[in-house]
């Protein structure tokens, strides 16, 4: 991923937690050779007391870690958040 292509996410997710009233925080990258170390990332910070939602551009985005629904299900039950889809925002 290129800085450009980085930057673009971050406007992106930022566009999409202001329009649905969110605060963002960080954005975990998974890189192919430390498959999941940002999952795991993610899972540590998510279950953080105050944070309710963790978004993900896609459902398929999850396929990187395993089956994408089971992944989703499997943060919301551990963390207690909610999976939001940002998609393509804004």
């Amino acid at each position: 991923m290129t800085p450009r292509e980085a930057a673009d996410i971050r406007t992106r997710f930022a566009v999409f937690a202001e329009r649905e009233g969110f605060q963002l925080g960080r954005i975990y990258t998974e890189r192919p050779d430390t498959v999941p170390a940002a999952f795991r990332a993610l899972v540590v910070a998510a279950a953080e007391p105050g944070i309710t939602a963790v978004a993900v551009p896609s459902l398929r985005h999850l396929a990187v870690v395993g089956e994408p629904n089971a992944i989703k299900d499997h943060l919301e039950r551990v963390t207690g958040v909610q999976v939001l889809f940002a998609g393509n925002a804004p």
